[in-house]
């Protein structure tokens, strides 16, 4: 695979991916098929291993087969939490205007004016200075990598630490907003519209100041309640690849919006607190009770389907998360802002769905 694939449509309306030479048919759905692509480059890219053999600078490869070995690497790297993937995506992101400008040139060719007009295509796309600086730099670490693995020469490398990062306010790179704290007043508005396991989701972060993909994956069996203040400590974090340890402290407010999630679990102990499944059953017995007239005897008997094509999930994702908060803020009519920052992979594709605030926290211990 001399380049990464992309989503294409097909004559009669379906959506496919051609990697190494097989199609894969994603269905007619664009968000479903997107979504399913990633997935199985992703694993393509997983199991596709590096030569064995040392290579020297005399072979010569070019920039694309170099970018493809680095992300190869990056996929293999970047594992162990969920921010991984947007660690991998940020690489990618990066690589890709790189393969487009440059992906037939030899290393040797690509120079510090190179770099900068590969840049300039980041201008050029609306990305923020700060992140404009972050994926040069990823391209730099793609040269440093090969230099590493002996596919170039270390005076490419060293000629592209000459370019340096452009200034807010004195680039054509706009400046990005700072992103400020949401007041409680707005969060109390939008809690109203949401449902009340996402209700209680928010409330929950407020107090305990936790990350989503820490709080979205609690369970009874990591919770230390043997002491008056509870204590969390997540085996899997942001920091986790720095042998750094996380403990997150649960006061009586978070002891008391957790009371009735640890009476659903039951004896389960690893059973995901927070679970969509029992949202829907909640959902579903409210629509019941609210009934005004007797269901039809045909569907009172009726089987369950078997084998149904999308079932609730275990424990909520991050991004549902946040859509569930962007969608009550439409309809509570406050401004937009979201519980964590956005992924790369979704920055461009939601920018309507970007909000104006980040989750304030209040005292951990309370």
């Amino acid at each position: 695979m001399s380049r990464l694939p992309s989503v294409r449509t097909h004559a009669r309306g379906y959506f496919f991916i051609r990697i190494a030479g097989k199609d894969h048919y994603l269905g007619k759905d664009r968000a479903a098929a997107n979504a399913q692509a990633k997935l199985l480059l992703s694993e393509y890219l997983r199991h596709q291993h590096l030569s064995q053999t040392p290579r020297t600078v005399t072979s010569e490869l070019t920039i694309e087969e170099i970018a493809i070995e680095y992300l190869c690497f990056a996929k293999t790297y970047y594992v162990g939490s969920e921010r991984s993937a947007d660690s991998f995506d940020r690489c990618r992101l990066s690589i890709k205007p790189l393969i487009e400008l440059y992906g037939k040139e030899k290393p040797r060719q690509f120079g510090p004016l190179a770099l900068k007009r590969v840049r300039e295509r980041f201008v050029a796309d609306g990305l923020a200075c700060s992140t404009v600086n972050d994926r040069v730099n990823i391209i730099r670490q793609c040269f440093r990598w090969a230099v590493e693995n002996e596919f170039c020469d270390s005076s490419v490398y060293q000629a592209l630490k000459a370019v340096r990062p452009l200034q807010p306010g004195r680039s054509s790179a706009k400046v990005g907003k700072r992103v400020k704290s949401v007041s409680v007043e707005v969060v109390e508005q939008t809690i109203l519209h949401l449902s009340p396991i996402i209700a209680d989701l928010v409330r929950f972060q407020l107090h305990s100041g936790m990350r989503s993909s820490e709080m979205l994956k609690l369970r009874l069996c990591d919770i230390d309640r043997s002491r008056p203040i509870w204590r969390y400590n997540p085996s899997d974090h942001k920091t986790a690849w720095k042998q750094k340890e996380r403990v997150v402290y649960f006061g009586p407010r978070c002891q008391g919006i957790l009371a009735t999630y640890l009476d659903r679990v039951g004896e389960n102990s690893e059973r995901y607190l927070f679970s969509p499944k029992d949202a829907v059953a909640d959902h579903n017995q409210k629509r019941a009770a609210e009934r005004k007239t007797p269901p039809q005897a045909s569907k009172q008997n009726r089987p369950v389907k078997e084998n149904p094509k999308r079932t609730p999930g275990d424990k909520y994702r991050r991004e549902s998360y946040r859509t569930a908060i962007l969608r009550a803020c439409d309809r509570a009519g406050v401004e937009r802002w979201f519980p964590h920052p956005t992924p790369p992979s979704c920055r461009n594709a939601c920018k309507r769905g970007r909000g104006t605030g980040r989750l304030a926290t209040l005292s951990r211990s309370q």
